[in-house]
């Protein structure tokens, strides 16, 4: 099985933060859902970016990604909460020695004015962690686990296209036109 991990993942295409996903997920999974064992193509079909709460993932790949995700919103929380002067919660405390320099990072992000800005930079975060966490797998499959988180990420980032922004604000305005046009009393009604 291990000579199928090399044969997937030569043949698959490099991706680049900067670009589009080279294919779509199902696409990526129709090509090497064959060579894969039955327990491996369920990993890569219910693979998210995002751990489902309460739920601890089985391959060791994806809870190292977790807990670095889970230190990332952990910093996150802690430096709203300092920012409104509100007190964070004394129950938890972000690993920040596991990653001292991805924490560092994730602060000059959140200090960054414009959401979009910010956004970017937290995905190239993403994306230096899982190069990272690849550079520790050769054509195995934590390494096709972490390709696909990539091209999760690529696929996210897709969907924040100029079209998709404008047409999820037309579709907010005409909702809210026709709220208002349901609310409407004519003067032949009084």
């Amino acid at each position: 099985m291990a000579s199928d991990f090399i044969y997937i993942l030569s043949s698959l295409p490099l991706l680049r933060l900067s670009g589009e996903g080279a294919a779509d997920y199902g696409a990526f999974l129709e090509s090497c859902g064959g060579m894969l064992s039955p327990r491996e193509r369920k990993t890569l079909e219910e693979l998210t970016l995002q751990p489902l709460p309460g739920t601890p993932r089985e391959e060791p790949v994806l809870r190292q990604w977790d807990q670095w995700l889970s230190t990332m919103r952990q910093v996150a929380a802690l430096w709203r909460a300092a920012r409104t002067r509100r007190e964070a919660s004394p129950s938890w405390r972000p690993r920040r020695e596991e990653c001292p320099g991805d924490v560092r990072r994730l602060e000059a992000i959140l200090a960054m004015e414009g959401l979009a800005a910010k956004q970017e930079a937290w995905e190239a975060l993403q994306w230096s962690r899982l190069e990272e966490l690849s550079r520790e797998h050769a054509f195995d499959f934590p390494s096709l686990l972490l390709y696909a988180l990539k091209l999760r990420l690529l696929e996210q980032r897709a969907r924040r296209t100029l079209e998709a922004g404008t047409q999820a604000f037309e579709e907010a305005v005409a909702s809210r036109l026709e709220e208002a046009a349901r609310g409407r009393v004519s003067a032949e009604e009084q």
